[in-house]
């Protein structure tokens, strides 16, 4: 668990805790949070062994790295197509180094990770997501999704085929469509919106709003003050409601 205060103004405060569950043997997640570039990840990695420890590890470290080389020192408009595909370029670094260590390492083989990331300049904020991992806005207490899942359980609901309260615990949750790792290349969707103050941001992987239900999120984002305490709180529901998979949770602060 960590809490820091970035140098940004207005000021960001976050808190960030991941834990193995309540029934794998390792933790496959990972987070990381770069300070200087403004910068919030939360991964969760496949793979057999340790392979997916080392997926999200390689997605939480060398993101941060790889932006700091691409991206202008000041950036004005996070929004513009240069920072858009300044971005991508980043990513798909990432994607290139996961790739080769899957392919040269046979403990690595067919290894992957998802990734949620997101980027504060000022009032901007930018997500950029592959793969099952969120981002949600509380703002006024209203928590909304910011991100839409890259895996067949959302086709489902697109379609029609299973009825939104169907969808936790579905098994098609766990075939995703995109993630970092993909031989042929991956895709990300990129969210823009403006933030305001007192807004919240949480980002958590699947073992997270795997287990609880958006409205219990909600719950104990608003219901604690300290987000120290609601990370806290979010990884002992989802382990209170059976911990199937490893829960990370970074809240962040606009304050």
């Amino acid at each position: 668990m960590s809490e820091e205060i970035t140098d940004n103004d207005p000021m960001i405060t976050y808190a960030g805790m991941s834990d193995i569950g309540m029934v794998r043997s390792n933790n496959e997640d990972s987070w990381s949070v770069d300070d200087e570039l403004g910068c919030f990840i939360v991964s969760d990695g496949m793979g057999g062994a340790l392979a997916g420890e080392v997926a999200s590890s390689m997605v939480a470290t060398l993101l941060p790295a790889f932006l700091k080389e691409v991206l202008p020192e000041d950036i004005e408009d996070l929004a513009s197509e240069e920072i858009r595909n300044l971005i991508f370029k980043a990513l798909s670094l990432v994607n290139d180094s996961v790739c080769k260590k899957s392919a040269d390492d046979p403990d690595c083989s067919g290894m992957g990770a998802t990734v949620v990331m997101m980027l504060v300049r000022g009032t901007q904020g930018l997500v950029v997501h592959a793969g099952d991992s969120r981002a949600y806005l509380v703002r006024d207490g209203v928590l909304s999704r910011l991100t839409k899942d890259h895996n067949m359980l959302q086709i489902l609901l697109d379609e029609g085929a299973i009825k939104p309260e169907d969808a936790l615990g579905h098994p098609s949750g766990c075939e995703l469509l995109c993630d970092v790792g993909m031989p042929d290349g991956m895709y990300a969707d990129i969210i823009y919106f403006d933030l305001e103050k007192g807004d919240k941001v949480l980002m958590c992987t699947d073992g997270l709003n795997g287990m609880i239900v958006d409205d219990e999120i909600t719950h104990i984002i608003n219901s604690n003050e300290c987000i120290e305490e609601a990370c806290r709180k979010l990884v002992e529901a989802a382990n209170g409601a059976g911990g199937h998979d490893n829960i990370t949770s970074l809240l962040i602060n606009y304050i």
